[in-house]
């Protein structure tokens, strides 16, 4: 994986100013150069930093949200738990103002992982009802499906044995295809000491 490498911009009278020969610098959401220029990035990565940039210029807040979430998972890619879970943070707060319901709950799943990476249980769970909060005003099945697996995964790796059950129970509900496809999906991901009882039912 090539290296992220960051050099500082020039400074004038102590303020960040933009060099606009230099397309890859990205400003803030208020316009202000961010004093980073990003080198030797995946060709796939950089586009979606200029696509940032681009959707902050044109005040996209749709946009705008949409890079800031792919921005996390470039982050996500590098380990770089506490930035993508800012950027997927910020995202959110945009989404949140439009009110698209299918894009907030996606991003509070994706800020579930960052939270089980850096053991912050309290905020991984919360993530996780938030989204299902979500995906039931967008009424998307797939969504809740997921949502409510993560939640089950979550209270087994607790030993909540019932509340693991009642919440992979819903996500049998919304997962697409027959009831045996359901059954499989949810055995490949699961092992805990109630399983055979559970899917003998």
């Amino acid at each position: 994986m090539k290296k992220l490498l960051a050099l500082k911009v020039n400074a004038a009278d102590g303020k960040k100013i933009l060099d606009q020969k230099n397309s890859d610098q990205l400003p803030d959401e208020k316009s202000n150069s961010s004093s980073v220029l990003y080198i030797n990035m995946p060709d796939d990565v950089m586009q979606t930093f200029r696509s940032y940039q681009i959707a902050i210029a044109g005040r996209n807040k749709k946009e705008i949200a949409a890079n800031l979430s792919r921005i996390g998972d470039f982050y996500m890619s590098q380990s770089d738990y506490p930035n993508a879970q800012k950027s997927y943070e910020k995202s959110l707060a945009l989404y949140l103002q439009l009110k698209i319901y299918d894009s907030i709950g996606s991003v509070y799943l994706k800020i579930e992982v960052p939270s089980r990476y850096e053991a912050n249980f309290t905020k991984q769970l919360s993530s996780i009802q938030n989204a299902i909060k979500a995906f039931e005003q967008s009424k998307n099945d797939k969504g809740l499906a997921e949502s409510y697996r993560r939640k089950g995964i979550f209270y087994n790796n607790t030993e909540e044995w019932q509340k693991a059950v009642e919440s992979f129970e819903k996500a049998l509900i919304f997962y697409p295809g027959t009831l045996e496809s359901m059954i499989v999906r949810i055995i490949r991901l699961i092992d805990h000491p109630w399983s055979t009882n559970f899917f003998a039912r």
